[in-house]
C-alpha cells in the first residue's frame, strides 16, 4: 500500500508543477522543456518504485542459501534520466560469492551506467553524426551523456 501512496504523491507533486509551469512560463517552448523535465523526473520515479517492488519480490523467492547482506544505491542513465536502484546485495552461504538479484534480473551489468535503451539510441546517432553532436542531441532526452560516453559506447557495441 506504500506504494500507492508513493505513486498518489508523485502524480500530485507532477500535477501541481504543471500547474506552476502554466502559471510561470511565459511560452509554449518554455512550457514544453519544463514538463518533459517533470514528466521525465516522474518516470525515474515510477521506475524506482517498481524495481524495488521487484527486488522485494526477488528476496522472498531467492535461494535458501543466499542471505541478504544489505542494501547498495547505484545510479544508471536511462532515458527518464539519471536514476537511483536501490538493490539488495546477497551472499551466498555456501560460495561466499556476493550477488544483486535485481541487476542479474534487469541484465544490468556491473559497472554499466547506461541503460540498454540509452545505448542504443548513442550507437544510432554516433554513426550517423560526430560523437559530440550525437551527445548533444542525447543530453536533450537525457542528461548525463558526454561525447567521451557516447564515444565509449559505440566503442562497445564495436566490439
Amino acid at each position: 500500500m506504500t506504494t500507492l501512496r508513493r505513486l498518489v504523491a508523485v502524480i500530485l507533486l507532477l500535477y501541481q508543477g504543471m500547474c506552476e509551469c502554466l502559471r510561470d512560463c511565459s511560452d509554449f517552448e518554455s512550457f514544453e522543456k519544463q514538463v518533459r523535465g517533470q514528466l521525465a523526473r516522474v518516470g525515474c520515479e515510477v521506475l524506482s518504485m517498481i524495481f524495488e517492488a521487484l527486488d522485494e519480490r526477488l528476496m522472498q523467492e531467492r535461494d535458501p542459501n543466499l542471505r541478504v547482506v544489505g542494501f547498495r544505491d547505484r545510479t544508471i542513465v536511462t532515458v527518464f534520466g539519471e536514476m537511483k536502484i536501490r538493490r539488495r546485495l546477497y551472499e551466498d552461504k555456501v560460495t561466499g560469492e556476493t550477488r544483486f538479484l535485481l541487476d542479474e534480473r534487469l541484465g544490468l551489468e556491473k559497472r554499466d551506467r547506461v541503460s540498454a535503451g540509452v545505448k542504443d539510441l548513442a550507437v544510432r546517432l554516433s554513426t550517423e553524426m560526430p560523437f559530440r553532436r550525437a551527445a548533444d542531441v542525447l543530453s536533450e532526452i537525457t542528461p548525463g551523456i558526454s561525447p567521451m560516453t557516447a564515444w565509449n559506447i559505440v566503442k562497445e557495441a564495436g566490439e
